[in-house]
């Protein structure tokens, strides 16, 4: 953070607060969901990798944290993911409000 701060030419609590009164959140889950849009593409550009390959390429360690905001942003696990990337299928989905299942 103190590079990007520098780099801007700000400090970093103006930086913070700047980020968060233009984008709504904080430069690190910023940078966060950034790299979880990366795992998202590779695990379904290459789904046969294993996870631990996936979040080190996107300089994620898989913490709790990733895992809640992934699930929070695509509606389904990573290991979701990769297992419907794996047989092409469509990720599971919660139905939402309203919302009936299909019948098959």
């Amino acid at each position: 953070m103190p590079e990007l701060a520098h780099h801007c030419h700000v400090s970093v609590r103006t930086l913070q607060n700047l980020f968060v009164r233009l984008r709504g959140e904080s430069p690190l889950k910023a940078l966060r969901r950034y790299r979880l849009r990366q795992l998202h593409a590779q695990v379904a550009a290459r789904p046969q990798l294993p996870l631990r390959q996936h979040y080190g390429q996107c300089g994620l360690i898989g913490s709790a944290a990733d895992r809640a905001l992934f699930l929070e942003i695509y509606g389904s696990s990573v290991r979701e993911h990769q297992l419907a990337s794996r047989n092409r299928l469509a990720p599971r989905r919660p139905l939402g409000r309203g919302a009936t299942a299909q019948a098959a």
